[in-house]
């Protein structure tokens, strides 16, 4: 990790413990589909939500998978995953 900090430090310009996906959230202006699973344990669903809600994108939505771990949201539930994306990408493109 040291390694990895000193990289974006030196070649980034900036320190990785002092990002904030929310922070950097609050500024964007790019469309953005947010998909997280409800059981995931790696990244837990409130920071899904706390970054849904700090987007500043006028064009922005959240797929919540119930019963879906870490990066799983596809495969417990197909169908959601495939409606979200499509609604998105048709509100994107249209």
């Amino acid at each position: 990790y040291a390694l990895l900090r000193l990289g974006c430090r030196l070649f980034g310009g900036f320190d990785p413990e002092e990002a904030s996906a929310a922070g950097a959230l609050a500024h964007c202006d790019t469309p953005v589909l947010f998909l997280h699973g409800e059981d995931d344990r790696f990244v837990p669903c409130d920071m899904g939500h706390e970054n849904y809600a700090h987007c500043a994108a006028h064009n922005k939505h959240l797929l919540v998978v119930p019963g879906a771990g870490h990066g799983l949201s596809y495969m417990v539930d197909r169908e959601a995953y495939l409606a979200a994306l499509e609604s998105f990408l048709r509100s994107v493109l249209d």
